[in-house]
């Protein structure tokens, strides 16, 4: 069992200018803020282990709960150009539950070993947030969300004649997550939900190659999913500043990546590794910027900024490293890394 409990006091100043197309100051205004807020932490973990009569094999169960709950006020105080003085006040509140159950069981048959599990998560989240004085019906929303996260993995290691060692693995997960955001009838928004629903697969591969009993070859293949996270997921469109909004999109799929890896490794009084790698992503969550449409020609445009699953990315390189003692007290580490 484990709690904590953080407080938190702090200020900040940000200054605001804003420009016209000939780039003469039109106006502007300091921005002082004081947040306070404390945050507390609860946790509980239960788990039972059990040794079989095989040498090697082993029965791992955990069960945990947890709830955090915060409470953070923003008081701002606007100081403009013109003389004019603009106060407002945020308060966020949130409690997020969590609940995670697993078992991983792990058994040798001869030489080969086979390990296997699930996990099953539970998350219940939630956001209350309260606005008063400027822009506040930008800032008044709630927000909630509920994940059901299963997964189940198994992965089979095979040495192969003297020098190979092989390793694939297949991970499965299904996730359900439904979000809400409540609407606020000051700036006449509906209520809108989401429900996301789906299942995916991930292999991995690995293979090791002993060139001697001090080098040795690695290769790897692994798919890996990224999740986006909670505030990801809010449809609400929240006020940064008088020119830029943010707003979060609960359809967003998780990005997807598929990691090459070769490496060679060499132990002695040296120690040094060669890295390259190559990884491809798809569905890539990029912040996504545009302006809204305004009802007058000569109002000042509004940048939106969003998440969007958007094209992909391509990254390869090599690595280096070397770690060792030139004398008895003296050692040495270094690292390089060449990357595209």
């Amino acid at each position: 069992i484990a709690y904590s409990r953080r407080e938190m006091d702090s200020n900040s100043q940000e200054t605001y200018a804003n420009y016209d197309a000939a780039g003469a100051y039109t106006g502007g205004y300091t921005r002082n803020s004081h947040n306070t807020g404390p945050r507390d932490d609860f946790s509980f973990d239960l788990n039972w282990n059990h040794t079989g009569e095989v040498a090697g094999e082993s029965l791992k169960t955990d069960l945990r709960f947890g709830r955090s709950t915060g409470n953070t006020t923003t008081d701002a105080t606007n100081d403009n150009s013109d003389g004019s003085v603009d106060t407002d006040k945020r308060t966020s509140q949130s409690d997020f539950h969590n609940a995670v159950f697993s078992v991983d069981y792990v058994r040798p048959f001869g030489d080969a070993q086979m390990t296997t599990g699930i996990q099953i998560t539970q998350d219940n989240n939630s956001c209350h947030n309260i606005a008063t004085g400027n822009n506040a019906a930008f800032l008044t929303n709630d927000f909630a969300y509920d994940q059901l996260l299963s997964a189940a993995y198994i992965t089979w290691q095979q040495p192969i004649g003297e020098k190979w060692t092989v390793m694939g693995g297949l991970r499965a997960e299904a996730l359900k997550l439904d979000t809400e955001n409540f609407g606020n009838p000051d700036i006449t928004t509906d209520d809108t939900t989401s429900h996301i629903d789906y299942t995916k697969i991930s292999p991995s591969a690995f293979a090791t190659y002993n060139l001697t009993d001090t080098s040795k070859l690695r290769f790897s293949y692994s798919h890996r999913l990224r999740r986006p996270g909670a505030q990801d997921l809010n449809p609400f469109r929240t006020y940064r500043d008088e020119l830029n909004y943010s707003q979060g999109n609960p359809d967003l799929k998780p990005e997807e990546t598929d990691s090459f890896e070769a490496g060679y490794e060499k132990n002695g009084k040296f120690n040094y590794q060669i890295r390259g790698y190559y990884r491809t992503t798809e569905n890539s969550i990029t912040d996504y910027s545009y302006y809204l449409p305004v009802a007058n020609p000569d109002d000042q445009p509004v940048l939106l900024t969003t998440k969007r699953n958007f094209g992909g990315t391509k990254a390869g390189g090599l690595e280096a490293n070397l770690d060792g003692k030139l004398t008895e007290k003296l050692s040495i580490r270094m690292n390089a890394n060449l990357a595209y």
